[in-house]
């Protein structure tokens, strides 16, 4: 739907005093939003790949290559989690 205007486009920014990043992937063709920060050690999710890992879509951080499902924010393989932004939406972009 949106794969030829924002193949894994990511907006960043503070939303409410949050930092988070809206990520939209093409390959599920949904938006997600969460913490734009990890919760491993604090790099910047905003930068980081979306893979395939384990059947989930994930980010992964490139400080240290820990990843996120995209769905939900937990990592399907360390047990840490990023959370999911609590913004109200609709979001106006």
């Amino acid at each position: 739907m949106f794969s030829h205007v924002l193949p894994h486009r990511r907006l960043y920014g503070d939303a409410e005093g949050e930092d988070v990043v809206l990520i939209y992937d093409d390959k599920s063709e949904k938006f997600y939003a969460m913490d734009a920060v990890c919760s491993h050690e604090g790099g910047p999710l905003d930068l980081g790949d979306i893979e395939d890992i384990d059947g989930d879509r994930c980010i992964v951080c490139p400080w240290h290559h820990f990843e996120f499902r995209l769905c939900d924010g937990q990592s399907p393989t360390t047990g840490l989690q990023v959370g999911k932004s609590k913004l109200k939406l609709p979001l106006l972009i």
